[in-house]
């Protein structure tokens, strides 16, 4: 059974599933209780996902779209189901664990009935075979605010939140490079093809990507997680701190040293890191070992500054102004990478 739901199952369908981007119309042209939405959204999964029974030791991870998902998932997962204190790999005996360890599987991504042929970023997961996964579950989804489970998000609820949070910049130089390069540019009508272009549509009102805006996105999490803070249940993790933090260790000679954001992740987990379990796991979620990730690209922090000029960023600039943003209080660690 383990095998039914490895490398074929998984990552087969997600090349599968990026190709299928690169070739598709850019916005996604489906929604969701006005929530752009991407092909492979399935809403009655969605549905129960935000019924679901949670669990006191169920994680829930919520970020953005190239936000850092896909290596904040990774690095989640070895520490609740893939290293033990001596940093040894954990045999695996479930299956949805197995797929988890290689790639992340979005419960609103799983059919409700087992498929009988592998499906874009769920393989052969069912949603009931997701959820039915040993504890502690981890979830790892796009969705945010009042779309996540809603036992998770109440005063007195259930469950822990992680928010995983990304300087809008480089997240729009992810997401336009994400498909090679957006098909009609970054300003628009370019390559020959009619559209308004990656930066317009990132900071429109309306934004058409998948999961919508992510000034949005992060206006509505800001709201969201607040009676969550008051009881402990949610961490914030800054991809660049994280980044920055792992980078700053990884050339050490001593490379059993403390790494400040993993102890952080850790601790809130209630799983802290012994000095082998904390090397492994850094080496692990390296970008350097995670080079040939499918969803892996450069992930500098800043390397929005390589691409356009100060004139177009502006846009994103009065778009963090405009909505609202610069005044929000999640975003606000984030303002030193937004400038150059």
């Amino acid at each position: 059974m383990a095998s039914s739901l490895g490398d074929a199952g998984i990552t087969g369908t997600t090349l599968e599933m990026l190709a299928a981007k690169k070739t598709g119309p850019m916005p996604c042209g489906r929604s969701w209780k006005g929530l752009p939405v991407p092909f492979f959204f399935r809403e009655d999964s969605a549905e129960a996902f935000k019924a679901l029974d949670m669990r006191p030791d169920d994680v829930v991870c919520s970020s953005p779209v190239k936000a850092g998902t896909s290596w904040l998932h990774k690095i989640l997962t070895l520490l609740l189901h893939g290293l033990d204190d001596e940093g040894r790999p954990i045999p695996v005996s479930s299956p949805v664990v197995e797929s988890l360890l290689k790639m992340q599987i979005y419960p609103e991504a799983c059919p409700m009935e087992p498929p009988a042929e592998p499906v874009p970023i769920a393989g052969l997961v069912s949603y009931p075979l997701l959820v039915g996964m040993p504890a502690p579950r981890l979830f790892t989804t796009h969705l945010f605010g009042d779309l996540l489970p809603a036992r998770l998000m109440e005063p007195a609820g259930t469950g822990r939140l992680i928010v995983c949070l990304r300087n809008p910049k480089d997240v729009l130089t992810s997401l336009h490079f994400f498909r090679g390069e957006a098909k009609d540019g970054w300003r628009g009508n370019e390559h020959g093809l009619q559209g308004p272009g990656s930066l317009p549509r990132f900071c429109s009102p309306q934004c058409p990507n998948a999961y919508g805006s992510v000034f949005e996105w992060m206006l509505a999490t800001e709201r969201a997680i607040a009676p969550l803070a008051a009881s402990g249940r949610v961490l914030v993790v800054y991809y660049e701190d994280l980044k920055l933090d792992l980078e700053a260790r990884h050339d050490r000679i001593a490379r059993l040293s403390r790494s400040a954001q993993l102890d952080r992740i850790a601790a809130f987990l209630g799983r802290p890191l012994t000095p082998a379990k904390r090397a492994a796991l850094a080496e692990a979620v390296s970008f350097r070992s995670m080079a040939g990730h499918v969803t892996q690209r450069k992930g500098e922090v800043g390397d929005w500054k390589n691409h356009l000029d100060d004139a177009a960023w502006k846009l994103v600039d009065d778009t963090v102004v405009e909505t609202g943003l610069a005044a929000c209080a999640l975003y606000a660690p984030l303002a030193r990478y937004a400038r150059r």
